[in-house]
């Protein structure tokens, strides 16, 4: 048996079950993300049923099966290879998502805990099932391995964690870091039973991997022009321009003309942007950078744009804008939130358009984000905060929303909600605008004691 006879080829099975694991983790915990966010309560569903999988299997494992085992982790591993097909890519997981809408399933818990249901048992049933099986039979013909085989497997998964996001992801794409685990997968199926046919077997599921995760077919059926560590971002053409969507959600709208652009950026741009007379240019800051049409006629003003998103600025200039930004435009790659606490400029104005999805991220919407940003803004200044909530009211994140606002800018603070809406549906979503003016307020009112109201005119 391979197990038993070559001890250097039995800890590479364990380093790839340890890698192919964790790379499969984050690569579902990323295409999830798109189609239902990345919050707190949706990671530990998935992580709860991977670890709750697999530890079922390091228990099957460590019992004594009458099975052959080189050929048993073989087949594992080509069923990993194909669960990371099912469970990853991106034309599947739409089907799957669609099929839920179909069939009213709407919350994201359920969506997410019957997909990991499906999906996300099997494989790390099977991960854990290699390790104990494999370390087991180390331990038949060699005792005291455990500190090795725990560190090959655990140097597996930290490798499969780092180089996953920082690399494979963030360089080549979600969709092609798919087909390298899957590849690996194979690899793996391949060293553990040395058979021909496992060879093609592993060759055509690699094959079937390419046909739903190759750029052509992301292209030419979502429109998706970069699907990277951090967003999927895809370009839609239409008569009138173009769309920029970024986890399946608008998040930016230009003219073919470059004239306008999303109804709160048109409003944005003629108020606090066009408005701005000649003389010493401003420094504005975005956070959030979109689709880059924030002062997209500007071409005296100073712009800092900020997003964590490194390919947002060619994707506009190749696909969305389809020009160069102007050379008083600069793009940070940094989370917003770090750039507040660490930048040492201040800025004439602020506009923040920092959304997951339809959603401002968790940090951001803090009161102490909202002092952040207080601090990096000059006197007379002004900052514009681009939120969707309910106009009315109608529902708690609304309100407490708004008592953020209001405890982060107790004064010259107004709220504009952005085109028509109807005030009465407790459902119902606008773009809704704070905006604070930084200009002294001694915070004295008018009663009917003291009214100075015509000296004060």
């Amino acid at each position: 048996m391979l197990t038993n006879k070559n001890r250097f080829l039995t800890l590479v099975l364990i380093f790839l079950t340890g890698y192919v694991g964790l790379a499969l983790q984050l690569m579902v915990l990323r295409q999830v993300s798109h189609f239902v966010g990345s919050t707190t309560a949706i990671t530990s569903i998935v992580i709860g049923i991977y670890l709750g999988a697999m530890t079922v299997g390091y228990f099957i494992g460590t019992k004594k099966l009458n099975i052959n085992i080189n050929k048993t982790v073989s087949f594992s591993f080509l069923a990993i290879a194909v669960l990371t097909i099912l469970a990853c890519s991106f034309p599947l997981l739409s089907y799957y998502w669609g099929l839920m809408t179909v069939d009213k399933i709407h919350s994201p818990i359920i969506q997410t805990f019957i997909y990991s249901l499906l999906f996300m048992s099997v494989a790390p049933l099977l991960s854990g099932f290699n390790t104990a099986a494999l370390s087991h039979n180390m331990h038949e013909s060699e005792r005291n391995n455990t500190g090795i085989i725990l560190g090959v497997g655990t140097i597996g998964s930290v490798l499969g964690s780092l180089v996953t996001t920082l690399i494979f992801m963030a360089l080549l794409g979600v969709n092609y870091t798919i087909l390298l685990t899957v590849a690996l997968a194979g690899i793996g199926a391949y060293i553990a039973h040395r058979k021909r046919w496992i060879l093609a077997t592993g060759i055509a599921i690699l094959a079937i991997a390419w046909m739903f995760n190759n750029d052509g077919i992301l292209y030419k059926r979502y429109r998706i022009v970069s699907n990277n560590d951090v967003n999927t971002v895809a370009v839609i053409e239409s008569l009138e321009g173009r769309y920029l969507l970024i986890e399946s959600a608008l998040h930016s709208y230009i003219s073919d003309d470059g004239k306008r652009a999303a109804d709160y950026i048109d409003y944005i741009n003629n108020h606090f942007v066009y408005s701005i007379r000649g003389g010493t240019p401003k420094e504005i800051l975005v956070l959030g950078a979109g689709g880059f049409t924030l002062g997209n006629l500007d071409d005296h003003n100073n712009y800092t744009f900020v997003d964590i998103d490194r390919a947002l600025k060619n994707i506009s200039e190749k696909h969305f804008l389809k020009n160069k930004l102007s050379d008083n435009k600069r793009f940070l790659v940094q989370d917003a939130g770090q750039f507040l606490r660490t930048d040492g400029i201040d800025y004439d104005l602020i506009v923040m358009d920092v959304f997951s999805r339809w959603t401002i991220p968790e940090s951001a919407i803090t009161l102490e984000f909202m002092e952040n940003m207080k601090k990096r803004l000059r006197p007379g200044g002004i900052i514009v905060i681009n939120t969707i909530a309910n106009p009315m009211f109608g529902d708690e994140f609304s309100k407490k929303l708004d008592n953020t606002m209001r405890m982060a800018f107790p004064h010259n603070l107004s709220r504009q909600i952005v085109g028509p809406y109807d005030g009465w549906p407790p459902d119902n979503y606008a773009n809704i605008l704070y905006i604070w003016n930084n200009v002294p307020n001694s915070g004295k009112i008018y009663n009917a004691n003291k009214n100075f109201t015509v000296y004060d005119k």
